[in-house]
């Protein structure tokens, strides 16, 4: 046996960190355009959906870490790969927008949805809202901006950000996709 290779079993903590906790800073809103189908594949059970992304912004959510993110004029897509048997998809965005000041702003996020009744009613045009805890939408966003952003908005791109999302629709039956987004503490 390579001794080398082998793990030592007394580097395994005796007890478990504190639970993380997490904290609402921003509020994403996104309106997009009908997802436009790729593929079916349906021997592998997949499918590839494509949405543009028309429009968005990110905005404050007043918060304990006084943090502050607002990111207007959000363009882009998201690639959906979609499991047809579990119903869930994984998303894959880029997106791009701007600050206040004009400094340019990427963001980036790999994502899932599982397509609850909630969910599933919205896009087939239903209902106009689901809560958000009705829906399993979650994503991993990542900012990254130009040097002349604002320093209150430089947070974002150092610190570990999950959001909790949701799906609505507007009167005029555009989709809309809105996380809230936290910091994980």
């Amino acid at each position: 046996m390579d001794t080398e290779r082998s793990l030592d079993k007394s580097t395994k903590p005796d007890s478990l960190p504190e639970t993380p906790v997490l904290l609402p800073v921003a509020f994403v809103n996104f309106k997009l355009d009908e997802p436009d189908s790729i593929y079916s594949d349906k021997a592998r059970n997949s499918s590839l959906s494509y949405v543009q992304i028309l429009n968005g912004e990110v905005t404050t959510i007043e918060n304990k870490l006084k943090y502050e993110l607002e990111v207007s004029g959000i363009y882009g897509s998201d690639e959906l790969t979609n499991d047809l048997v579990t119903g869930c998809s994984r998303s894959n965005s880029r997106l791009y927008g701007k600050t206040p000041n004009g400094a340019g702003v990427h963001i980036s996020y790999p994502g899932m949805i599982k397509l609850s009744d909630a969910t599933l009613k919205v896009i087939s045009g239903q209902t106009s809202e689901s809560d958000f805890n009705d829906s399993y939408m979650i994503c991993y966003p990542h900012f990254a901006f130009d040097d002349s952003v604002e320093e209150k908005f430089r947070w974002a791109s150092n610190e570990s950000l999950i959001g909790k999302g949701r799906i609505t629709r507007d009167t005029t039956g555009y989709i809309y996709i809105q996380y809230v987004v936290y910091v994980v503490r």
